[in-house]
């Protein structure tokens, strides 16, 4: 457990502890768990720390593992508060961010926020909220709502990875991610009553775009479908540093099921743009 000091996060103080792991030794990685499978990037970040050249920081968010409980209605704002105390709690000064799709969210908001602690930036399509197909997404998200308050959160959180991954997501994400299917049963609340909220209020748009500096990585696949489509589209006008590179044949679960080849492409940044 790594206790977090005092942050500032919509006004609110944010005291707690999150429940970190590290790996590797080297140039600091910070690896942002994502939303519904809380396992999902601990391939990746495994691959990443094997290289020998990186010491990978990975946790569990609020409301996840042995963290601190989350608050509900969450915040992308407060994610990143989070994320920003747990790297001054290491002692990290400056370090390489990875997220993906709910955790893309959060590190863009770092660093926009903090772009002190970001020296460089690997995303892989963060929610469709900023696109010209938005109303869609959102209303995708009303509708989930609609449904965990109709038949639970475990059984509709289920049912969407299904629709997701395909009949046989659980025995695919367990080879993958040994874990994962019995902590999205365990964490389905968490992802309807803090993590969909947090997302309905995120906002990100070309001006806070422009407050990143840093080197950008934006990653994505060909099958993630129209929205994704857009956000690589927006990402890379209004990033005009970011390098966007879409895998063919990938889909949004590209960072857990292709993720060797993600690693290789994330670690061969990382190596272009090496901290001093």
């Amino acid at each position: 457990m790594r206790p977090l000091g005092p942050g500032v996060a919509d006004d609110r103080r944010r005291d707690g502890e999150l429940e970190v792991t590290v790996t590797g030794a080297g140039e600091p990685v910070l690896v942002i768990p994502t939303a519904v499978d809380p396992y999902e990037l601990a391939p990746l970040a495994g691959l990443i720390a094997d290289t020998g050249r990186y010491r990978v920081v990975q946790y569990r968010r609020r409301g996840s593992g042995g963290s601190s409980p989350a608050d509900r209605p969450g915040t992308v704002a407060g994610e990143a508060a989070d994320a920003a105390a747990l790297l001054e709690a290491l002692g990290v000064v400056r370090a390489h961010l990875v997220g993906a799709s709910y955790s893309a969210a959060i590190a863009l908001r770092l660093a926009t926020d903090r772009p002190d602690l970001v020296h460089t930036l690997a995303v892989h399509e963060p929610p469709p909220t900023f696109v010209p197909r938005a109303a869609e997404f959102f209303t995708a998200c009303h509708e989930l709502l609609r449904d965990r308050a109709a038949y639970g959160a475990r059984a509709t959180l289920e049912a969407f990875e299904a629709r997701m991954d395909g009949p046989t997501w659980r025995t695919d994400r367990d080879r993958l991610a040994p874990g994962s299917v019995a902590a999205i049963g365990r964490e389905a609340e968490l992802f309807f009553d803090h993590d969909i909220p947090a997302l309905l209020s995120w906002r990100f748009d070309a001006e806070l775009a422009g407050r990143i500096r840093c080197p950008v990585l934006s990653l994505g696949g060909t099958a993630s479908g129209p929205w994704f489509a857009e956000v690589h589209t927006v990402l890379a006008r209004w990033l005009p540093q970011a390098r966007t590179v879409v895998l063919p044949g990938a889909d949004h679960s590209m960072a857990l099921h292709r993720a060797p080849e993600v690693a290789d492409l994330v670690t061969a940044f990382l190596a272009e743009h090496p901290l001093p």
